[in-house]
């Protein structure tokens, strides 16, 4: 993750240049562990592509 392939991936393959800025922030911040990254990222991809219920 620190090598910045999550938001490379958003950027190149889903072609979601905002997710992969909003990754690329949670790449670049030291204070998170692997846990709270992955989590935080996946919180993104969630409010994103998921539709609200109704």
């Amino acid at each position: 993750m620190r090598a910045g392939d999550y938001s490379a991936w958003f950027r190149n393959q889903i072609k979601d240049n905002e997710l992969a800025n909003e990754a690329a922030g949670i790449e670049e911040d030291a204070s998170l562990d692997a846990g709270e990254s992955r989590a935080a990222i996946a919180e993104f991809v969630h409010r994103r592509y998921t539709a609200p219920a109704g």
